[in-house]
């Protein structure tokens, strides 16, 4: 059977939700290889990092209704960090992201996420970091940073083979950083912003039914921002700025 350490206080727990819920602020959990089927996984302790054995080894397997797989900082829970993880969404095919984050100063590096209707949302939060992390086979978005989110980080990723677009930046974020990524063979969109005073650089945006790279402006307009050194081609259409 699967095991999570608590590093700090060398206690340890067979379910992930057990090991958090006994956490404190700053505590970090090594979850050992193994695959946990548990859901609707909520982290709110401050400080909190929970690190797997690498995306072969250890997999949370989502086997839940209508739930996220895991909730970030419902009722608290700044400062967090999951990595070297993966999750694969199970049978479920609700409205529901597989990773849900509210708070803000949250690192997602390193993960797998497979399935799922949105792979990753993002809601109103501030110094947001998602690396090296791998969103496939959603069935709509890979990842959605929803509205007023201020210093978003999207480097080193893969978006890829979802049924709707790679990323999609809402209204009124501000400071979105989309550097370095692979963004191919979606079913919309490539890219679709509504940001503003952010950049779009050094991206390999291609193969997607819909635009490679699409900017919405809106009746306050979204201005500022830097669109640079990306490779864009084979997408149902370009570049798209109105």
């Amino acid at each position: 059977k699967g095991l999570v350490r608590n590093t700090d206080t060398s206690t340890d727990y067979y379910k992930i939700q057990d090991a958090i819920d006994n956490a404190s602020s700053g505590n970090t959990l090594h979850i050992w290889a193994w695959t946990y089927y548990e859901s609707n996984v909520s982290i709110s302790v401050d400080g909190l990092t929970l690190i797997g054995n690498g995306t072969t080894n250890t997999t949370i397997n989502g086997t839940w209704q209508d739930s996220n797989l895991v909730r970030i900082g419902f009722g608290g829970g700044d400062d967090i960090t999951l990595k070297n993880l993966k999750f694969v969404s199970g049978s479920n095919s609700s409205s529901y992201p597989l990773i849900h984050v509210y708070m803000d100063d949250v690192t997602l590096d390193g993960l797998e996420v497979h399935g799922g209707y949105t792979g990753i949302k993002i809601v109103n939060g501030d110094d947001i970091t998602i690396k090296n992390t791998k969103v496939i086979d959603t069935l709509n978005r890979a990842i959605w940073v929803s509205v007023n989110t201020i210093n978003f980080n999207l480097h080193n990723s893969i978006l890829s083979n979802g049924g709707g677009s790679g990323i999609y930046v809402d209204w009124g974020s501000l400071n979105v950083n989309i550097h370095n990524n692979s963004i191919h063979n979606n079913s919309g969109s490539g890219i679709i912003f509504h940001s503003y005073g952010s950049t779009i650089r050094d991206n390999i945006v291609v193969d997607n039914e819909d635009w490679g790279i699409q900017l919405n402006g809106r009746w306050s307009d979204d201005i500022d921002n830097i669109i640079t050194n990306n490779t864009v081609l084979r997408n149902g259409d370009g570049i798209r700025l109105y």
